[in-house]
């Protein structure tokens, strides 16, 4: 099997996000209508911010929109007799038949966009549902204030740009719901499936308290540079986990149990869980950070150390993503009995380096034929007992 064919059995796995805290609601968090410079595209994006404690504000975002001069659509995927997702049946709805409930009672629940911003008659969040970002973002605009206790789910999307050499980490909103929990409860936290090689974890960093993990995930690429990509790619990206100082025998054995990967040429799975920490990092200056002239001028008495150093310290925006354990999963036993069964969802050589496709692989290349994103992407932790216990139903 040849290398491109062999990267369509790569999955992104499970790739997700909980934030639970205070919003933070300026004049920038909304865009309404608002009409696109190059077509006849309108859309409506929101960009929010959650305070998940201690000054953690992290952002997660939603944005859609339609063509003012065109024939507007929902693609969907309908549901078994069970009510879970078939993504072999896939169809479309036409923009005018968005709220049409008899075609809505046939589509998937995790098609929708799901909002609780209200209360019914009991006290309870009264769930609407909007297949469009672009009416979803409408109504939570209308319904949502700042400095409200609300708890936000949503997916990953890790994406490459290539200008700045980075990789960004976009999470898209699937639900925003009122919450009752207390600063205590507040979290921000995701549960990513990553890919793993004998090269991964780092050395330890002193300044941070952290070992660094040179992880792998893997996301679709529709296009890249107007180049058509079409289908799942692996990025590198670097998570952090915190060491143990009090127990370094107990931490030592944890990364090698769990991230050490043993075979030179293998490639380990495994989903982990972690929270998102993207407060201010200071970059606090010294003398030796200062030039000749200015320390000249301290010298001189027309200015002073602290004021010069004041000048160099500067702040920066410090998104990292902390591993703090693999996910457990827990399920009911297979007799039925209710009894709960935990594991770890962890698979040992499941790929080789060689099976990894990278974005600068396809670039150039005549594209695959295109997929089904929805498909090659589901999961089995797309059951409704498994989302619930992270949080994400």
């Amino acid at each position: 099997m040849n290398k491109q064919s062999k990267s369509m059995l790569i999955k992104k796995g499970i790739s997700s996000f909980s934030l639970v805290g205070n919003t933070k609601i300026n004049d920038y968090s909304f865009t309404i209508d608002k009409p696109s410079k190059s077509s006849d595209w309108i859309y409506n994006s929101l960009n929010l911010g959650v305070d998940c404690g201690n000054g953690n504000v992290v952002y997660s975002s939603l944005m859609g929109g339609y063509g003012a001069n065109r024939n507007n659509i929902c693609y969907v995927h309908g549901k078994d007799k069970n009510g879970k997702p078939n993504y072999s049946n896939t169809f479309q709805i036409d923009w005018e038949d968005r709220f049409n409930q008899n075609i809505l009672d046939n589509i998937a629940s995790d098609c929708f966009i799901k909002v609780g911003l209200e209360k019914d008659s009991k006290g309870q969040n009264f769930i609407k549902y909007f297949l469009s970002p672009y009416d979803a973002i409408a109504y939570i605009k209308e319904h949502l204030s700042s400095d409200t206790v609300v708890r936000v789910n949503g997916n990953l999307q890790y994406q490459y740009y290539r200008s700045l050499n980075e990789i960004k980490v976009n999470k898209n909103i699937t639900s925003i719901y009122l919450s009752k929990a207390e600063p205590k409860d507040f979290k921000a936290a995701f549960v990513q499936t990553i890919l793993l090689d004998s090269d991964s974890i780092g050395k330890p960093e002193k300044d941070s308290n952290t070992i660094p993990i040179y992880a792998y995930v893997v996301d679709y690429v529709n296009k890249f540079n107007d180049q058509q990509i079409k289908q799942n790619v692996v990025i590198p990206k670097t998570f952090e986990l915190e060491i143990n100082e009090d127990k370094p025998e107990q931490f030592t054995k944890f990364t090698n149990n769990f991230f050490k990967v043993k075979k030179k040429n293998s490639v380990d799975s495994i989903v982990v869980e972690g929270e998102f920490n993207e407060g201010m990092s200071i970059n606090t200056a010294t003398l030796d950070d200062l030039p000749e002239d200015i320390i000249s001028l301290i010298d001189c008495g027309y200015l002073t150390k602290e004021e010069a150093l004041a000048k160099y310290t500067t702040g920066q925006k410090d998104r990292k993503m902390i591993i703090k354990r693999p996910y457990i999963k827990k399920s009911t036993a297979p007799d039925n009995d209710n009894s709960p069964t935990l594991s770890l969802i962890k698979e040992t050589d499941k790929y080789s380096l060689d099976d990894l496709v990278f974005l600068e692989n396809l670039l150039e290349k005549q594209a695959p034929e295109p997929y089904n994103e929805a498909e090659i992407n589901k999961d089995d932790s797309n059951d409704a007992e498994w989302l619930k216990s992270l949080g994400l139903d």
